[in-house]
């Protein structure tokens, strides 16, 4: 819940305006959490990834996050857009 709500509340606060996506997938044995926005500005375009989720949690610490759970993240900027794509497996107690 965390990881979806800092990526919508980065939407809110760094993308420009226009259309978005933020979509969660759950199947038998992962969730998928991916998100897409146009960039509102140089900072995403410039490489500065660590930058462009930066509400003070900052994407090393949600980078943490996933990879402590065992998940993996890949993000880009293209074309003027900016995504992430996030896989958490389920973890079986």
């Amino acid at each position: 819940c965390g990881i979806v709500r800092e990526l919508g509340s980065n939407i809110a606060k760094h993308a420009a305006p226009g259309d978005y996506a933020l979509t969660v997938v759950t199947d038998d044995g992962r969730t998928t959490i991916m998100s897409s926005n146009a960039c509102a500005d140089d900072r995403q375009m410039g490489g500065k990834h660590d930058e462009a989720l930066s509400s003070g949690f900052g994407l090393g610490d949600l980078l943490n996050v996933v990879h402590n759970a065992g998940g993996t993240a890949e993000w880009c900027c293209e074309d003027g857009e900016w995504s992430i794509a996030i896989e958490l497996p389920w973890i079986k107690v």
